[in-house]
């Protein structure tokens, strides 16, 4: 005889185990081409939960106050729909400062990252597994910043001769070159009716979204001659693009 099928219904559970199971960060990495930080868990993650503050990054695996840099970050948020793949888009203040940083997050090798129980939770509700600052964990991939910085605005200062370069991003300070600078005294002014700069002094420190130039006063002098800096409507810069990130 043919096998009896079992006669459709629905009954309410007898016996429920609920999920305590708490999820873990199994591997991460940075992308600044998307300003952003990959996250990708054990299991499907509440993504409306994520606090972007409990994440932080270290230069070594096991954090040393004397030698380790690190930066947590002040804020981020995610678009991503609930699931195990969370990207966490990062804030401009904290690539800026992850910029100035040259031994953290320039490679696989010093990228590392901690998380603490607040970052998400799972569907169920349980939070993320703690990873601490004496067992981090290493980026998996690392994706670098191929975006060109802009000149975003400038200031000069004829009394004191300082040249003032607002970016678009964090500029490597030491990278300055300062013929790759031109300054004019209208728009359309071709080259031999403006000068580039010969030398001066990079005033910053640090790396930063502005450098702050010296300039010679035998550049300040020419700039006179040809009417640069006397009126506002007298003053233009052109980028030789002799400045990196």
């Amino acid at each position: 005889p043919p096998p009896n099928t079992v006669v459709p219904d629905s009954l309410q559970v007898r016996v429920l185990t609920l999920d305590y199971s708490r999820p873990r960060l199994v591997m991460w990495y940075p992308d600044f081409d998307r300003f952003s930080v990959l996250l990708y868990f054990s299991e499907p993650i509440d993504s409306s939960s994520i606090v972007a503050t409990s994440i932080s990054f270290q230069s070594q695996r096991v954090f040393n106050i004397n030698t380790t840099a690190n930066l947590t970050l002040s804020g981020g948020n995610t678009s991503s729909s609930d699931g195990k793949l969370i990207i966490v888009n990062i804030p401009n203040t904290d690539l800026n400062s992850i910029k100035g940083l040259p031994l953290l997050l320039s490679s696989i090798n010093d990228s590392f990252i901690t998380i603490t129980p607040s970052l998400c939770r799972d569907i169920a509700g349980n939070e993320v597994v703690e990873i601490a600052r004496s067992f981090s964990l290493i980026a998996s991939n690392f994706i670098r910043d191929n975006v060109k910085p802009r000149l975003m605005n400038w200031g000069l200062d004829m009394d004191t001769g300082i040249l003032d370069l607002s970016f678009s991003e964090t500029v490597n300070f030491s990278s300055v070159i300062f013929s790759g600078i031109g300054l004019q005294s209208s728009f359309n002014s071709s080259e031999s009716s403006g000068i580039k700069l010969t030398g001066g002094l990079v005033l910053n420190m640090n790396h930063d979204v502005v450098i702050s130039i010296e300039i010679l006063n035998s550049d300040l002098n020419l700039m006179k001659q040809f009417g640069i800096g006397r009126y506002t409507t007298t003053n233009f810069l052109r980028n030789y693009r002799h400045l990196h990130a």
